[in-house]
């Protein structure tokens, strides 16, 4: 097994089935402030390509000249046997008219019985990984999306270790996005467990300047839950925060 290529088509295969397989269901309740937290909708239970949320921009291609798009996490400590096992902690979406996926994310995985964490870009639909650039444990990463008319960008940034990577991509707005952990894949058509990384918090999320949870960031908001192909719960996505900006996800397939 070479863990790159597979790597690869793990990117490949949930960027490009995330918009055809996740609901981007209608939300139940709106507010109009960043502090009051509007329902979301339950999305996919046992999702094979994401635990997290999925929303649907009302910006889109007609919002303002410029908007960002941020989340931190602080990078967890795996629990690595002897499989191969990785997840993504991805913040993305889909830019402009031609709808290519764009995404910042940061891999963690097990290969070999060790953990890796390394970023991983996406912009126009084409995958880039930096593996030499290495975080640890207890880092803060910060992914970070940018749109305009004109242009757009991806970055990753470690806050810890002071390192950043960016691409940039095409013009435009992102319509339909998610925020979570994807999974790694074998191949197109099988899908790893994801290693034990016990619990992943995606803090200060905002979209477009305003809170995840906020009725001005997204006309849609779901929460989805990571299965397996035959339905078996691998990640559990928590509620959001109070304030909107946060929530948390649950390694629970051992």
């Amino acid at each position: 097994m070479t863990f790159r290529s597979s790597l690869q088509r793990l990117a490949v295969l949930a960027l490009a089935t995330a918009l055809l397989g996740l609901a981007f269901a209608a939300l139940l309740s709106a507010g109009a402030a960043d502090a009051a937290v509007r329902g979301v909708s339950s999305g996919c239970a046992r999702c094979s390509n994401l635990a997290g949320y999925t929303f649907e921009s009302p910006e889109a291609d007609y919002g303002p000249s410029q908007f960002t798009e941020t989340s931190t996490f602080v990078v967890p400590r795996l629990r690595c046997g002897s499989a191969d096992r990785a997840v993504l902690a991805s913040f993305g979406g889909y830019v402009g008219k031609a709808g290519r996926p764009q995404a910042a994310a940061l891999f963690i995985g097990c290969d070999g019985g060790k953990a890796h964490y390394w970023p991983q870009l996406t912009a126009n639909g084409s995958i880039e990984n930096y593996r030499t650039k290495t975080a640890h444990p207890g880092d803060k990463i910060v992914l970070r999306l940018a749109f305009s008319r004109k242009s757009s960008s991806v970055s990753v940034t470690d806050q810890t270790h002071k390192f950043k990577v960016t691409r940039a991509g095409g013009a435009g707005g992102s319509l339909y996005e998610w925020i979570g952990d994807e999974p790694w894949a074998r191949s197109p058509y099988h899908l790893e467990r994801v290693p034990d990384f016990g619990t992943l918090t995606y803090s200060n999320t905002k979209v477009h300047g305003h809170a995840l949870g906020s009725s001005a960031s997204s006309s849609t908001l779901a929460r989805n839950d990571l299965g397996t192909p035959r339905g078996t719960l691998q990640v559990k996505t928590g509620p959001l925060s109070s304030d909107g900006k946060a929530f948390s996800t649950y390694f629970k397939h051992h």
